[in-house]
């Protein structure tokens, strides 16, 4: 069965994804179609940090040279090509393992369909739209971890990997979300344990980072210099207030429902582990303040944290909905009708709302295209 629902879930997935990267399309194509070029080619100019070098996005660029010689296609096809495949097994990681973690509830279904086709990918560069559903997929395997009180081998190597792309594809947000999860593992997991997972992550991180192989003090001391620049001296661009809230409106929400789950006895049956909300909760209140203070600002850096809350938003809607009672319907099976038909109602709200927003900016789109071009 959990084939099966990966099998369907990856299709679902790269439909949603292709759509994104062949039809409406993301920010700094180019650049790193072109850093894949270089890279391959051993230029100097895959060191410029003009251009995409500083991120690292490892994966990114290895999977583009990837799919150039395996499909036999150009740099600026390979790139969507991989982004699609790649986003999509991610995808449909996720869409299994919430399956797996709430097995009698439709949570993976939402999900599978808001991180296919959310919003914020018409915004997103190539590593911001990878990083945030691999933030995602290791925030509920810390979950799954931290739930089970125990790890296996398949679950270590998973997170491992897991964390290990997310650095190598963007060091600062990965490094951060990676250090927040694995301080909730301490809690949970023994020190022998918990060193093996981060010898394993390191390992990741060096083969999927190409600097890694030739130059790594220089390659990481210019990842910090790049997110400082970021924050300190880049050229000053600030989002609109308005902006910044409409971006994070159902994060925040799904924040809130948390928070409500957390603090009122007997919201929901099952409470996530209060050690994992808090640390999520602490992670928000540090990127957010990173984000909003720094002096160039962007719509892209907070995906992570958005896809992590909106992700978790229909688990707990779910949680809610099972704890109505519907006085009114005189049987179980009437009031289990009403329970299903509220939840079809969530998925249908939330998924839909992305795909009316995503529609919409690719109408915009379309419309200025039109202008320019009279």
């Amino acid at each position: 069965m959990r084939h099966h629902l990966f099998f369907a879930a990856l299709l679902a997935a790269c439909l949603g994804q292709g759509f994104v990267y062949f039809n409406v399309g993301i920010l700094d194509e180019g650049f790193w179609s072109n850093q894949a070029r270089f890279v391959e080619a051993g230029s100097p100019e895959q060191y410029n940090p003009a251009h995409a070098y500083g991120h690292p996005g490892g994966p990114v660029i290895l999977g583009t040279i990837a799919i150039h010689h395996v499909a036999k296609a150009d740099y600026e096809t390979a790139l969507p090509v991989f982004l699609t495949i790649f986003n999509g097994m991610v995808i449909a990681a996720i869409a299994t393992l919430c399956r797996r973690l709430r097995p009698d509830s439709l949570w993976w279904l939402p999900v599978l369909g808001t991180l296919s086709i959310d919003k914020l990918y018409a915004v997103s560069t190539p590593t911001s739209a990878v990083v945030g559903p691999l933030l995602v997929l290791l925030t509920l395997l810390t979950l799954r971890i931290v739930e089970q009180g125990a790890v296996s081998w398949r679950g270590s190597a998973g997170w491992s990997l897991v964390a290990g792309l997310a650095v190598a594809t963007r060091f600062d947000i990965g490094s951060i979300t990676t250090l927040f999860l694995f301080g909730v593992l301490a809690t949970t997991l023994r020190w022998r344990q918990l060193a093996g997972l981060a010898a394993a992550a390191f390992t990741v991180f060096v083969v999927c980072d190409p600097y890694m192989w030739s130059m790594p003090v220089r390659h990481v001391g210019d990842l910090l210099g790049k997110a400082a620049l970021h924050h300190q001296t880049f050229t000053p661009n600030r989002l609109d207030p308005g902006e910044a809230v409409s971006l994070s409106a159902l994060a925040f929400l799904g924040l809130a429902c948390t928070l409500l789950a957390q603090t009122v006895p007997g919201v929901t049956r099952k409470k996530l582990p209060a050690v994992f909300v808090w640390a999520l909760i602490a992670l928000t209140v540090v990127l957010y303040g990173v984000f909003l203070s720094a002096s160039y600002q962007a719509v892209r850096y907070f995906i992570p944290i958005v896809f992590i809350w909106q992700s978790l938003l229909p688990l707990q809607l779910f949680e809610l909905i099972e704890g109505l009672q519907f006085p009114s319907l005189r049987t179980e099976s009437a009031r289990n009708r009403a329970r299903w038909l509220c939840a079809a109602v969530v998925v249908l709200l939330l998924v839909g709302s992305q795909v009316y927003f995503l529609l919409e900016h690719v109408r915009l789109q379309t419309q200025r295209s039109g202008v320019i071009s009279q």
